[in-house]
């Protein structure tokens, strides 16, 4: 039987929804215990997806693929792009995200709150 590996933008949303949501809510965690939680979780990606090595061959996001992956509207997603928020690039007139870049902005999102 042929087990499918996750996508990496699947790897991503995994972490990013279930470990750091539980961390990262709690009101009485200390900054130092969040950003270790989201050390760890960087840790645990392939290191194709490590922020601190980037790669031009870095899988692309379509808006589509972020739709999937948040809980956010189009309009309120496409709003985050247009603002760059959301450091995008438009090729072939569709918005196209790096994964690295994605996962950074959830990071940020999730910590300003």
């Amino acid at each position: 039987m042929d087990t499918a590996q996750p996508t990496p933008a699947q790897t991503i949303a995994v972490l990013n929804q279930d470990q750091l949501t539980l961390l990262l809510d709690r009101r009485d965690a200390t900054l130092e215990a969040k950003v270790d939680a989201i050390l760890a979780c960087l840790a645990a990606l392939p290191k194709t997806l490590s922020p601190t090595t980037p790669t031009p061959s870095s899988p692309l996001l379509n808006v589509k693929d972020l739709l999937r992956l948040t809980s956010l509207s189009e309009p309120t997603l496409l709003k985050a792009l247009n603002r760059g928020d959301l450091v995008a690039s438009k090729l072939g007139g569709q918005w196209r995200v790096e994964v690295e870049e994605y996962q950074r902005w959830m990071i940020r999102a999730r910590t300003t709150k």
